[in-house]
């Protein structure tokens, strides 16, 4: 039984996950970390530190933000305007003592933003691998890494299903 709560509440914090980021709510996004989190998106670059999440989620929207840099090497977009996360499909894995557990979580990611001025909207499939903790009987994530699996731009989409 231990077990089945402790997975409901990890489930709980990738929830809280992604409404704080889709909602641009700080307090609610940072809840979801350690003070020693650290948090890499697709190799290329990486926080250390909850006041370093901090300071990357205070840009969000941006011209653009650190974390959205990640996001310009991969969409072009000038900065992130909207964005939607579904987090599904995740497997759980715990220590034998609850204390600590490791998740990987994929995810569908819709992302909308100026590039040159137009509007650009993309589809990306996400994988998220976190390393959980318990802290004050709260679970958190102490390392994530975030890794883009596809990506396809609005354009390409529409262009697919208007050939069928």
């Amino acid at each position: 039984m231990a077990e089945l709560l402790a997975a409901e509440s990890i489930r709980a914090v990738i929830s809280r996950y992604a409404h704080g980021i889709d909602t641009r709510d700080a307090e609610l996004y940072l809840s979801c970390f350690t003070p020693d989190v650290r948090v890499e998106y697709d190799g290329t670059a990486s926080f250390e530190g909850i006041d370093a999440m901090r300071e990357m989620f205070a840009h969000i929207g941006d011209e653009p933000s650190a974390a959205e840099l990640v996001q310009h090497r991969l969409t072009e977009l000038d900065c992130l305007k909207a964005s939607t996360h579904l987090m599904c499909n995740t497997l759980i894995d715990f220590d034998a003592e609850l204390e600590s557990a490791r998740a990987v979580t994929s995810a569908l990611a819709c992302i909308a933003g100026p590039r040159g001025g137009d509007p650009v909207v993309f589809v990306r499939g996400l994988e998220y691998r976190d390393e959980f903790v318990q802290r004050d009987g709260r679970w958190l994530i102490r390392r994530r890494s975030h890794r883009a699996r596809w990506m396809i731009e609005g354009a390409e989409l529409l262009e697919r299903f208007a050939a069928t």
